[in-house]
């Protein structure tokens, strides 16, 4: 009987399998593993197997903000809340200079948002960080006319539209009540252009999301007079048709949002809890929390950044969201604009590209000698990683409110192995081995050797990596490297000051540098700490 020595060996559906029951954050990540991982995820069938699994989350939006956060619902039988994960947010500054960003809708982990100042629509996925620019319909925003946008998707034809309900006034609202007349637009994701659909019926409330539900695009009707409260617009078929208003539901959208209610369409609901506890969206920027036993209902506490400056009144966009790796680059016409935080590499057209890993040797070995790559190994004093290790751990459990580290206990977990990334001398040992089986291909070197003689070793890493230094002012080039990657030139960048939290970690940029000396273990670790450490190194080596 065969077995499988890897996981590599699987057949690919497996693996793809296999990687879509991983959290999102983790399936990014994935993607920087090995070409053929990369590869995989890429693949449409993987995005549709993924989205099929992936857990609905919350998109939140504080108004005249530039970032997009994403809520994780946590709901358990003894409590239920709602997590904030720094790394997952969507910079919105990518896609727009400036302007008043408002949300439309999110189908399928695309999302779409408006920027009403500037008048430009973008369709984007946050999650592998893609986005489009629409093309400008025919009609635009002149008061006192107003402009509607839904946002879908037709399980039939495969089709994204997006819906243009323009609200022509036919009267001056100053001189009494205004009549209007609905013009319909439908952009087709892949198509480049708009297509008329004549007249709309039923009056629109702009500061209101659609809801997508089976193939119909949801609106509230705000015309009070109305004998509909909900306008559902056909996808496939661009046809629109009215609800009556159900049980208890008055006219009009004063303090109401649709919304979805596990698979079915609501007003207001957003989610059932475990214990029983509602979630409800009123207004689509008031979330609050309704007990029905209690008969109670509390505002909501939304989980933001520390660094965002919260004024006395708030204004949010909510509305549910399921990440998704549906690629906007399978859409023809469409050009497609994307951008990678450091923590999530994407490919680019250039076949050279850097990749840092803590992962050791003796997992990505095999990868690594299948590749042509080459590799930069740094390594530092057991004891200086040790104590600069410590310091970092304590700072991230100080800034969640924990109780730090006491340094012999971490003394001893270091020691053993018990620390993320696994043990350090092992580390270091496996790419040590490789680097003097194979010195052109691993670079190792340790920190020491660098700081004693940094001129010299960057002159060979430079020859290393197939770009030595040339030409007669070669000295003044190497100096001018040596100066830019000093500790002291890093740290004096106003980013690297900053307590700024980056979306690739949990900790603030100014966390990262401290004081990079050699020997600096020796003013924190006693007598017997030290002979732990040797001993340990020696019975490793």
């Amino acid at each position: 009987m065969d077995f499988c020595s890897s996981i590599n060996d699987l057949p690919a559906f497996i693996i793809s399998d296999i990687l879509s029951r991983l959290p999102t954050k983790t399936v990014i990540r994935c993607k920087s593993v090995c070409k053929s991982w990369r590869n995989l995820l890429l693949e449409p069938y993987f995005a549709n197997l993924h989205l099929s699994r992936s857990p609905a989350s919350l998109i939140v939006h504080q108004v005249g903000s530039d970032i997009l956060n994403l809520l994780e619902f946590q709901d358990e039988f003894d409590g239920h809340d709602l997590r904030y994960d720094p790394v997952m947010k969507f910079d919105l500054r990518v896609c727009y200079p400036d302007g008043q960003i408002l949300l439309v809708g999110s189908v399928n982990g695309l999302l779409c948002f408006c920027d009403y100042t500037n008048e430009c629509l973008f369709i984007c996925n946050p999650t592998i960080r893609q986005y489009v620019t629409v093309p400008e319909p025919k009609h635009r925003t002149r008061y006192p006319s107003m402009i509607v946008y839904g946002f879908g998707f037709s399980s039939i034809s495969g089709q994204y539209k997006l819906v243009q309900i323009y609200q022509k006034a036919l009267s001056d609202p100053a001189l009494g009540n205004c009549s209007y007349e609905n013009l319909g637009e439908v952009y087709t994701l892949g198509t480049g252009k708009w297509r008329s659909i004549g007249t709309v019926p039923f009056g629109y409330d702009l500061r209101l999301y659609s809801v997508t539900l089976n193939g119909n695009i949801h609106w509230l009707i705000c015309d009070v007079e109305s004998p509909y409260s909900i306008c559902a617009f056909d996808i496939e078929n661009e046809s629109f048709r009215g609800f009556s208003s159900v049980p208890g539901l008055g006219r009009g959208t004063l303090y109401k949002s649709l919304g979805l209610l596990e698979g079915r369409l609501c007003v207001t609901p957003i989610k059932v809890w475990r214990n029983g506890d509602i979630l409800m969206l009123w207004r689509d920027d008031f979330l609050c929390s309704y007990n029905p036993e209690r008969n109670s209902l509390e505002q909501a506490v939304v989980p933001r950044e520390s660094a965002h400056i919260v004024h006395r009144f708030i204004t949010y966009e909510m509305m549910l969201h399921v990440a998704s790796f549906c690629s906007l680059k399978d859409f023809a016409m469409e050009k497609v604009y994307a951008n990678s935080s450091p923590h999530f590499p994407t490919p680019t057209s250039s076949s050279t590209r850097i990749f840092s890993t803590h992962m050791p040797y003796q997992i990505i070995g095999e990868i690594l000698n299948s590749s042509d790559c080459r590799i930069v190994y740094v390594a530092r004093n057991p004891k200086d990683t040790l104590i600069s290790y410590w310091h970092f751990k304590n700072s991230m459990l100080l800034r969640k409110g924990d109780q730090p580290h006491p340094l012999e206990d971490f003394v001893s977990k270091f020691c053993e192995g018990t620390v993320l990334f696994g043990p350090y001398f092992d580390h270091v040992l496996g790419y040590r081995k490789e680097g003097l089986e194979r010195p052109k291909k691993i670079f190792f070197i340790t920190f020491k050797e660098l700081k004693n003689d940094t001129n010299t070793h960057v002159k060979r890493l430079a020859e290393f990596l197939g770009c030595p230094f040339e030409g007669e002012d070669r000295e003044e080039q190497v100096e001018e490297v040596v100066r830019g990657c000093s500790i002291e030139t890093l740290k004096s960048h106003e980013v690297n000051k900053s307590s700024d939290v980056p979306s690739w970690c949990l900790m603030p940029y100014n966390a990262f540098f401290r004081k990079g000396q050699v020997g600096d273990h020796a003013k924190c670790l006693t007598k017997d700490m030290i002979e732990h450490s040797n001993a340990k190194r020696a019975k490793s080596c």
